[in-house]
């Protein structure tokens, strides 16, 4: 019995060990510094992480040489990079129709202009 107990417990271990694992390696993560000081230029009160996708910005480590710059990935696609938390970079690839705009231009999703 005790055995049993034993290894429900190593295996919740290791199952706690490898989610953290894969939650810490998984998606877009870019970078991570080893202290507070991850900015974006695009970051304002309504994304204040900088999930920005209306408005290019670049985001930078204020302590390291770590620069990322928003860009047009395809015609109505932008990757949109931003801080998490304060102390990692990550990044998002975003469909311009997901925000309700027409094509991505300069790093930034924009309306295309109706021509008459």
């Amino acid at each position: 019995m005790e055995k049993r107990i034993l290894y429900t417990i190593i295996t919740i271990v290791v199952v706690v060990v490898l989610a953290f694992s894969i939650y810490q390696f998984s998606g877009e993560f870019i970078y991570r510094g080893e202290a507070k000081g991850c900015l974006d230029t695009d970051a304002d009160e309504n994304s204040a992480e900088g999930l920005n996708f209306l408005e290019k910005g670049t985001v930078t480590y204020t302590n390291r040489d770590v620069k990322f710059t928003d860009y047009c990935y395809r015609t109505a696609e932008v990757k949109e990079y931003y801080c998490e938390g304060g102390i990692r970079i990550r990044s998002t690839l975003k469909g311009c129709s997901e925000v309700d705009m027409d094509t991505c231009v300069d790093g930034a999703c924009v309306k295309q202009a109706k021509q008459s």
